[in-house]
């Protein structure tokens, strides 16, 4: 986990509604949190604030499947810096943006609502990549 050494990431919060009843995906996340000493927290997007506001450090990764359950959070008043994109997938007519990330239509509108609200986004496949400006 090259993120948690690099941002001294303690904990990873995951936002995910579809994630929240897949016990195998749940299980493997947990496992390789619990190998790189990271604790995983699941919930539900609707209750992501909460559960960030109740963690008792501030080095924490918010971990979003996807720029539309971003930009979800977002609207519910979640506030972000800067997001950082990797591993977003070639899936129906997604195309290659740089490296690992792919994004449709949907995405690009939803990277421009993020910028709009003022959130840095760029891509960066390792921590210790160039960030690549959105």
């Amino acid at each position: 986990m090259n993120w948690k050494t690099a941002y001294k990431v303690e904990t990873i919060v995951v936002p995910d509604d579809r994630l929240m009843n897949d016990g195998i995906n749940k299980y493997l996340m947990q496992l390789t949190g619990k190998t790189a000493n990271v604790k995983v927290i699941f919930t539900k997007i609707e209750n992501v604030f909460q559960k960030v506001n109740d963690l008792p450090n501030k080095s924490t990764l918010v971990l979003c499947r996807s720029l539309s359950e971003l930009k979800e959070i977002v609207n519910k008043g979640f506030q972000f810096e800067e997001v950082s994109l990797w591993n977003m997938y070639k899936t129906g007519t997604k195309k290659k943006i740089f490296g690992s990330v792919y994004m449709d239509d949907e995405d690009l509108q939803n990277v421009a609502f993020l910028k709009e609200k003022g959130i840095k986004v760029f891509i960066q496949e390792t921590p210790y990549s160039k960030k690549i400006n959105l």
